[in-house]
């Protein structure tokens, strides 16, 4: 096993709030303390069950639906962040100046 203070070194802290999110849905569905921007979601004990865990609450949290096999292949948190960056990017690009209005007036009321 790597000693604490290596361990500690490559440690990098998500810097964007959709980066944090992410690390957080997975230290808990993993049950690990803490997830940086590099970790790879496998080696941390990941699976087929937990990826589908987490696309579950992906999907709660940020409002995508990214096919399970976008979380085989993006398995670290900044690999993940930005497809989901660029998935709400598209979905906010495809959406009329009406539709964004009425989705900014229902966050509003909620």
């Amino acid at each position: 096993l790597p000693e604490p203070a290596e361990e500690a070194a490559d440690y990098v802290a998500p810097s964007s709030p959709e980066e944090q999110l992410i690390a957080d849905i997975w230290a808990e569905v993993l049950g690990v303390p803490r997830v940086g921007l590099g970790d790879d979601f496998f080696a941390l004990g990941g699976h087929s069950v937990l990826a589908a865990k987490v696309r579950m609450r992906l999907q709660a949290a940020f409002g995508v639906d990214l096919p399970l096999p976008v979380l085989f292949q993006t398995t670290t948190v900044a690999a993940l962040a930005a497809v989901v960056h660029t998935e709400i990017e598209a979905e906010l690009a495809g959406m009329s100046e009406q539709e964004l209005l009425d989705s900014l007036s229902e966050e509003a009321s909620a």
